[in-house]
């Protein structure tokens, strides 16, 4: 008799746990499913898209791919960006590939290029072949998740795209640090390109100026004496002379159902250092997040000490704990973007008008089509 009231106690206590933990788990899903935080039109400085035209994508044919960093080798240089990396992954439900130079891997093989910024197109080329994902988004060593709620799915405008950039900053118009990559023979052999390039262009002098001149060449082959005149002030000038007229004359004049380039305000990563890592409910990815820069220059926006144990399987999303008076508002944040980007506006103006002067441009400022000239023989600014 005992025993049985023992068993039945046994038995009523686990029910008791088991819908508790139901109940958990129930409340997670709705917490971590959220396709976004905040709504928000993005757009690529031409042209915004409708987040009801977006394709439906499962988030199982998504994989986040997160490289080392090559050149420092001490990981704990980067454990917060990559465990808010492998946390979020988790909560939304996708594949997670850690690469390591120094770990041989299938993608990585034949990737023998000198240099990592033409390395790593190569292993995302081979990951693609070698699965059956839909996208991959590559993400740098110092970048990290400030934000779980954003789903990258939203980040993809339309279904025609291909590959999905951001703009760091005029000096950096396409950056390589982070992109989408969509599994299709058009993605794959811009990737295979952009990879070749060091060894089809040996004399290129600026290894992280190559994503452009890359872009140009393979989506706009119609603009190829534009850049030629680029090519040559990049020969001649300096490394700001060429990307000011790269967008000037090719990004700025041309468009593209191909790729999708994110400006610097609406883009789904950015600069920490633009807000002095402050950052605001609409963003998602930060770049920067180095120990060293941590410990000189910032403060934590996260509490660490939550990212110092593995993620849980169903509390992920409570691994992020905030320093709250890091968070500014949309507003705010707005400002202070748009006052960097007045401010290249105004060194991009000076920059062209003093290649246009010595004529370093031939003819090219007469012919393009680029409504900025409006804005350029207008500009009274000082030299």
């Amino acid at each position: 008799m005992r025993q049985i009231f023992w068993l039945c106690l046994v038995l009523l206590i686990s029910l008791i746990f088991l819908v508790f933990l139901y109940d958990e788990t129930e409340e997670h899903e709705s917490i971590e499913r959220p396709k976004k935080l905040i709504t928000t039109k993005c757009s690529s400085g031409k042209e915004s898209f409708d987040e009801k035209k977006q394709p439906t994508i499962d988030r199982n044919t998504i994989a986040i791919l997160f490289i080392n960093d090559y050149e420092k080798r001490n990981d704990q240089e980067f454990d917060l960006a990559r465990s808010t990396v492998i946390c979020y992954a988790g909560v939304h439900g996708y594949h997670f590939e850690l690469f390591d130079p120094l770990i041989p891997s299938i993608s990585a093989l034949f990737c023998l290029q000198r240099e990592k910024p033409f390395q790593i197109p190569c292993i995302i080329a081979n990951f693609l072949e070698a699965f059956t994902f839909e996208w991959v988004l590559y993400i740098g060593a110092d970048i990290g998740v400030i934000n779980p709620l954003y789903r990258l799915e939203s980040l993809i405008p339309n279904q025609d795209v291909h590959l999905v950039f951001y703009s760091e900053s005029d000096q950096n118009p396409i950056s390589n640090q982070s992109f989408l990559a969509k599994n299709s023979p058009r993605s794959i052999n811009f990737l295979r390109n952009w990879a070749d390039f060091q060894l089809k262009r040996p004399d290129f002098p600026f290894v992280d100026l190559a994503l452009p001149n890359v872009i140009s060449s393979f989506f706009h082959p119609e603009m190829r004496s534009n850049q030629l005149i680029c090519e040559r002030i990049l020969k001649t000038g300096r490394a700001l002379d060429y990307t000011a007229c790269m967008q000037e004359f090719i990004f700025w004049a041309t468009t593209s159902t191909e790729y999708y380039v994110y400006a610097k305000e609406q883009g789904f990563i950015r600069n920490g250092s633009l807000t002095n890592n402050k950052w605001s409910l609409d963003d998602f990815l930060l770049s920067g997040w180095r120990k060293w820069k941590y410990e000189t220059e910032w403060e934590y926006s996260l509490i660490i000490e939550s990212f110092l144990v593995p993620c849980q399987s169903i509390h992920q999303i409570d691994q992020w704990k905030y320093n709250f008076s890091y968070v500014i508002s949309p507003e705010t944040k707005l400002k202070i973007l748009e006052k960097h980007s007045m401010k290249e506006l105004e060194e991009h103006r000076k920059i062209i008008k003093r290649l246009n002067s010595t004529k370093k441009l031939g003819n090219l400022f007469e012919i393009s089509k680029n409504p900025f000239k409006f804005l350029l023989n207008n500009y009274t600014g000082n030299e």
